[in-house]
């Protein structure tokens, strides 16, 4: 059941293939089917399907997307242009505006696809584990094990959100809610089942966890903490044990 819940909407042949690789399927704008390898593989998402070929259109789309995640990590979505887009991916304007009407659309697809890439690294993730705890730190770790721009392209929902109006709005917060709080809440449901943590309201919990998380990911926790394992161990102990005193035995 949960593979079948987490490939819902692919075909039985796609399907098969996210299951083995680290795959994740987009459509462009001309209808056509591109899957791309993610960047990193962790656990048992390493095998390479080489068969697998880009039409030169899909080939030329991700390299669009490609170019404008490196220029709208660095910059807001208000100051980049489509000329700098085009000129980054080696494409002309002409050739860009045939794949996008215009930038709004090209800033979805390019969120679209990382954050479909996401929810499958992440589902594959927690999946791994068995207790609350275990799942989330597998977790943890597959969100650390990503280049630090590929983590910082999940921060641009938050940062550019207000320069888009209805639907594109809604349809950026319901991607990055379906790429990481949605996939936790059910790991917190069963925590609390399990006695692992106290009652509460899973989907709060989720949401808490994400941003406890996020902030592991800044500058300043890089230089308190010596590597990324210790970030992990702290973000989990804050997050299941609290910060009171008592919880160590030095309270009183």
């Amino acid at each position: 059941m949960k593979n079948r819940d987490r490939f819902q909407g692919f075909g039985p042949r796609e399907a098969g293939i996210l299951r083995d690789t680290m795959l994740t399927k987009s459509v462009n704008i001309l209808g056509c089917c591109a899957y791309n390898i993610t960047d990193r593989p962790v656990g048992m998402f390493c095998n390479y399907m080489e068969n697998i070929t880009l039409t030169r259109s899909e080939t030329t789309v991700a390299g669009i997307l490609a170019a404008a995640e490196e220029l709208l990590v660095k910059r807001s979505y208000s100051e980049v242009s489509m000329n700098e887009i085009a000129e980054a991916a080696g494409v002309t304007k002409g050739a860009l505006y045939h794949h996008f009407d215009s930038k709004e659309e090209l800033y979805l697809a390019m969120m679209r696809r990382d954050l479909q890439r996401k929810k499958a690294l992440f589902t594959h993730a927690i999946d791994a584990g068995s207790s609350c705890r275990e799942r989330l730190r597998s977790l943890t770790r597959a969100f650390f094990s990503l280049p630090v721009e590929k983590r910082d392209l999940i921060k641009l929902v938050r940062r550019d959100i207000s320069f888009f109006a209805e639907p594109a709005r809604s349809e950026l917060i319901r991607m990055y809610q379906s790429s990481l709080p949605e996939i936790i809440e059910p790991v917190m449901a069963q925590g609390i089942r399990d006695g692992e943590l106290a009652c509460a309201d899973p989907r709060l919990l989720s949401w808490y966890f994400v941003a406890q998380v996020e902030i592991m990911l800044g500058k300043y926790a890089n230089s308190i903490f010596p590597n990324e394992e210790a970030k992990i161990d702290f973000a989990l102990d804050l997050f299941f044990t609290g910060s009171s005193s008592k919880h160590n035995g030095s309270g009183q």
